[in-house]
């Protein structure tokens, strides 16, 4: 597959699952479907992405596994959003966005006090970022169900 026929694929795939994600219930087949879709678009973006895409890419299989209840892996993908930006000088809207993703994975996995915290950081770190990219994870972090 050529360089921009993956770029476009991996693009469709996240956006797919992104429209998953936003549904208010689903069902057992769509909770794989939703699954699959964010680790094969990672997967894409890891061939044709740079350091960000990448990051986001792991945000989104974070926040998958969040919401499927499977804290050590949506843990694991928080982590791995967070170590692709390492490098990204701050303020980046990704490092507040893997923020948000420790704290949804700690969550789930039951560390409330953690969890907490990590919430706080990612609305304090909310002031650093353009109006547009606040915005945007502002709504990723309301939506964390605590």
């Amino acid at each position: 597959m050529d360089f921009e026929a993956e770029k476009k694929l991996a693009i469709k795939l996240f956006n797919d699952c992104w429209s998953l994600i936003d549904q208010p219930s689903r069902t057992d087949a769509e909770n794989a479907e939703m699954l699959h879709l964010a680790h094969t678009s990672r997967w894409h973006w890891g061939n044709v992405g740079g350091a960000v895409e990448k990051s986001v890419g792991e945000w989104q299989c974070s926040r998958v596994n969040a919401l499927l209840g499977n804290g050590p892996a949506a843990l694991l993908h928080a982590k791995q959003s967070r170590e692709f930006i390492e490098e990204i000088p701050a303020p980046h809207f990704m490092y507040t966005s893997s923020t948000e993703a420790l704290a949804y994975a700690n969550f789930v996995l039951g560390n409330l006090d953690v969890a907490k915290a990590l919430k706080e950081e990612a609305l304090a770190n909310l002031e650093n970022l353009d109006e547009e990219d606040a915005a945007h994870i502002r709504k990723q972090i309301e939506d964390l169900p605590f």
